[in-house]
């Protein structure tokens, strides 16, 4: 993963969780995701895996994650093809890889306790990721043992150095 993905799946997560956990943030997003649609079931996102949760919870969710990428890629707005590119990328992994796998054998009578555990896991893996990457002595320890590693053997095959 990027380093820029990883920002984009922070803020999305981050965002993700905000909504979660504000109901009148989140019923406003549901409002807005479904426009007053006469036949508001369409915006359960079934897709999404949310076929087993209830047609209320799979509402909810399902504009949680709409408005959540909505935020983040407003976030990376850039008016030129390489970032569309990239946010639609990282809209592609979101739906079919990071969603399924946090929405993956969820209790569908109490899905968002899960969800938002989940969630915590993903933000903090991702926090440890950025930390690693930002540290530059991260593999040091590596390199350094690598290097008497290759020090030993050269001197093993070549014992005249």
């Amino acid at each position: 993963m990027t380093e820029p993905q990883r920002q984009f799946f922070l803020i999305f997560y981050t965002k993700l969780l905000a909504l979660l956990k504000d109901k009148e943030h989140l019923l406003k997003a549901q409002a807005d995701f479904e426009q007053n649609d006469q036949n508001p079931q369409r915006y359960a996102c079934l897709s999404l895996g949310l076929g087993k949760w209830t047609n209320v919870d799979a509402r909810l969710f399902s504009a949680a994650v709409a408005e959540a990428l909505r935020e983040t890629t407003l976030a990376f707005y850039a008016d030129n093809e390489e970032t569309l590119q990239f946010n639609q990328s990282c809209i592609d992994l979101l739906k079919n890889r990071r969603i399924p796998k946090l929405i993956a054998q969820v209790d569908p009578s109490k899905p968002f306790e899960k969800v938002e555990q989940r969630i915590n896991q993903e933000l903090h893996q991702l926090s440890q990721t950025g930390s690693l990457l930002n540290n530059r002595y991260a593999l040091f320890g590596g390199m350094a043992a690598a290097a008497v590693i290759t020090a030993i053997t050269v001197k093993m095959i070549r014992p005249e150095f």
